[in-house]
């Protein structure tokens, strides 16, 4: 059936832009970066600039697609959407935008933050690498007392974070409840889309489609 996309819920001053919570159906991001702690061991002073970059650019991705930052620790990222379209647009923002920013040169001599360019010639990575998880549910929405800002809980939220932590790096790995929202608006020239097949993640008692 039809789904309804909600927007409401607190409205929070940041940096200038009112974001406003999605409540509802929720599509969630989880993100992080591969080979993050190898990389902050081997380069602690080239990922300090990095990880400044990395901020920036999903913070500005996160605007652009209406998105509601719910937390962050270092590189790690917690995002909301009130659609999935606007989430799986936010995370390929991000890989393109990740592919040319001005990353520090140590940091493109690392094995995990090399470039590679198809055999067209066209770069597919370059700097640090995202791992990305998105899946739409229902989760709940509660207000951190801390933070005042939302939060999301149950195991809507549990599963989106699992599938993030089997993503590799530049690849965003959606559930089947968030593809099925989104295939018929999919950008064939920008979005390229393959089937993982059934996996069963850490905690849930069922296989999931990937």
């Amino acid at each position: 059936g039809k789904q309804i996309w909600k927007e409401q819920g607190p409205q929070v001053e940041k940096i200038g832009v009112t974001e406003t919570a999605p409540t509802g159906i929720v599509t969630l991001v989880f993100c992080d970066v591969q080979d993050s702690q190898t990389l902050w061991e081997d380069l602690p002073d080239c990922m300090t600039l990095a990880q400044s970059i990395l901020n920036k650019t999903l913070r500005d991705k996160i605007i652009k697609n209406s998105g509601y930052e719910v937390k962050s620790d270092g590189e790690s990222f917690m995002i909301a959407f009130s659609s999935a379209r606007s989430a799986i647009s936010f995370c390929c923002d991000v890989h393109e935008a990740l592919v040319f920013a001005d990353w520090p040169i140590k940091l493109l001599k690392q094995a995990s933050a090399a470039e590679e360019i198809t055999a067209e010639g066209t770069p597919l990575y370059r700097g640090l690498r995202m791992r990305m998880g998105v899946h739409t549910g229902t989760p709940q929405c509660v207000i951190n007392q801390g933070t005042h800002r939302m939060d999301y809980q149950g195991q809507m939220v549990n599963k989106a974070a699992r599938i993030a932590s089997i993503a590799r790096g530049g690849v965003a790995l959606a559930s089947e409840d968030s593809w099925r929202a989104f295939r018929d608006q999919i950008d064939q020239k920008r979005v390229f889309t393959r089937p993982v097949g059934k996996i069963l993640l850490r905690g849930f008692s069922l296989e999931d489609m990937l």
